[in-house]
């Protein structure tokens, strides 16, 4: 093995690059529906290494072993979301499909953890994987772990498979951070401009709060005057402002948390690892907002408590 790789297995479908080859089947010993109502599964050829290579967990079971060859038994391995499906209450290990159009019958020898195929967001597909010596698929991905970046390690994964096969061509190469990129793309873009929208609109949000909030206090500036004239002091002036501005603020924030959750079933298909209702999200942006009413409360009340009671009862 070369330096710096750690592992190196083979699959014929990438996870996130598509469904790829499926196959229908039905759960040897139990009444068997009609064909066209048969469960489809996704069907993968893989190496012994393959798993540890890409990190996927055994959750019961075994993974493949050499032994696994065309001339052994069929075996194949599941995934959770096919043995939780048929097997809830019990394990699969030893259970057999049959898997069609063939009717090949093989036995599962282990329990595998989900795999998205096309998106992180997707569903998980029920999905068999069965020892590569034991399928016809003609192309394979080779998949290599390594222990430095990848990147360094290409040229020379690229000999290594010319010096086994110099007919072998080696195209694509790339990491699997790329192949999450790729199939991110359209969600990131999606929360970018959305981001964008979202702060453009919390921007005109805090300049029409400030705004209409700023006008109607530094109308207020006579009966500021009047108020410090009768004895007031500015402190419980300023209070009494500020919590007018408060109340309002609260009221203006309460409706748009109501309008903004029931608009979260807009926003579902556009998230992932957050939840539409994020607690985070909602207190942040209420607080900020929040903040802004006071702030174009304060300004205004101070000048105007600054000004001499004569000038501020002269005031318009």
């Amino acid at each position: 093995m070369l330096p710096g790789v750690r592992s190196v297995g083979a699959v014929n479908n990438l996870p996130l690059t598509g469904l790829g080859v499926g196959t229908t089947f039905a759960v040897d010993g139990r009444p068997a529906p009609p064909p066209e109502q048969r469960p489809m599964g996704l069907l993968r050829g893989a190496t012994p290494d393959y798993f540890r290579t890409m990190a996927i967990p055994l959750v019961s079971g075994r993974f493949f072993t050499e032994s696994d060859t065309g001339q052994s038994p069929p075996r194949i391995i599941v995934n959770q979301a096919l043995a939780r499906r048929f097997w809830p209450e019990a394990s699969p290990i030893g259970g057999r499909l049959v898997l069609d159009p063939a009717g090949r019958i093989a036995e599962i020898v282990g329990v595998v953890g989900d795999v998205k195929p096309v998106r992180l967001d997707g569903d998980d597909w029920p999905t068999i994987y069965s020892p590569y010596p034991q399928t016809n698929f003609n192309i394979m991905v080779m998949v290599v772990r390594t222990a430095v970046p990848p990147e360094a390690l290409s040229s020379s994964v690229e000999r290594a498979v010319h010096q086994s096969d110099p007919n072998q061509p080696v195209a694509d190469m790339r990491p699997m951070d790329a192949v999450v990129d790729r199939a991110v793309s359209t969600a990131r873009f999606h929360t970018v401009v959305l981001a964008v929208f979202a702060q453009i609109a919390f921007l005109l949000a805090a300049t029409g709060i400030y705004g209409v909030v700023s006008y109607d206090v530094s109308r207020r500036t006579s009966e500021i005057g009047i108020r410090i004239s009768l004895g007031a002091q500015p402190r419980d002036v300023l209070r009494l402002i500020l919590g007018q501005c408060a109340r309002l603020a609260a009221l203006g924030i309460v409706l748009g948390l109501a309008g903004a959750f029931a608009l979260t079933r807009l926003m579902t298909s556009m998230l992932f690892g957050v939840k539409p209702t994020d607690a985070y999200s909602f207190a942040v942006s209420s607080l900020l907002l929040g903040a802004v009413a006071l702030v174009a409360g304060y300004l205004p009340s101070r000048r105007a408590m600054a000004l001499h009671p004569a000038a501020a009862l002269r005031h318009e």
